[in-house]
């Protein structure tokens, strides 16, 4: 339809020779493999559209767009400070709460992404219930039962005021609360359960790190689900 329409069509895909690949104009070609689920190669389209964005501002002389280029070149070294750093608290939340059978994440603007991905991950991993809740959406319904945990996806920038009164709400509604911002923001301190900080960075370009707690927390919660059941069944 975009064809039809007369827009430039352009690909995003790891895979040379598909439909896709073929019928678009260009193609933009992820260095990424796909084994099992999707998680690399997502990633990657993440940072590859952000890289795309930056060099466009460039060119069209956005004010911004270079500082953002630079701090997108030093985002690789960070996601992996970020995977040492933060797995190893993740994996203790997931072994406490294996059994919860529901989970919810939350997160909006830039981060409303990073929230869709951790639901994804932990209804791709276990066989258990999760769902993504636009942290203002939340306060429209009955969204969380007590016991039931949720991660408040917030990086420093306009959605923390309403993540912190998320979070606040699903306290009072008696879930366990579970928060990953950036360096700096201590508005979560008194609130949250547990608060997991990434390094601080523009706020457009925060998904590439809190997308991995998000990833991280579908798999560790099946790691754990798997140790207790081979404990219980030998």
């Amino acid at each position: 339809m975009a064809q039809h329409a007369g827009a430039l069509v352009v690909a995003i895909t790891n895979t040379a020779g598909s439909t896709l690949d073929v019928e678009s104009a260009r193609t933009l070609r992820l260095r990424a493999t796909r084994v099992g689920w999707p998680t690399q190669s997502s990633t990657t389209a993440l940072a590859l559209l952000l890289d795309l964005a930056t060099r466009v501002g460039v060119r069209t002389g956005v004010p911004a767009a270079e500082g953002l280029r630079r701090e997108l070149a030093a985002v690789p070294e960070l996601m992996e400070h970020v995977i040492a750093t933060t797995e190893p608290r993740l994996r203790a939340i997931a072994e406490r709460e294996q059994g919860a059978g529901t989970f919810l994440f939350s997160g909006a603007g830039p981060s409303w992404g990073s929230a869709i991905i951790g639901a994804a991950k932990v209804k791709e991993c276990t066989p258990d219930h999760a769902e993504a809740i636009q942290v203002e959406e939340f306060h429209h319904y009955n969204s969380l039962k007590r016991g039931e945990p949720i991660w408040v996806i917030a990086p420093a920038g306009p959605s923390v005021p309403r993540a912190v009164h998320t979070a606040s709400e699903a306290k009072r509604f008696g879930g366990a609360v579970y928060v990953v911002t950036t360096e700096g923001v201590d508005a979560f301190d008194a609130i949250a359960d547990e608060v997991v900080v990434v390094p601080a960075i523009a706020e457009p370009l925060s998904p590439l790190l809190t997308v991995l707690p998000a990833q991280l927390t579908g798999y560790l919660l099946a790691m754990a689900q798997f140790t207790t059941a081979e404990a219980r069944h030998g």
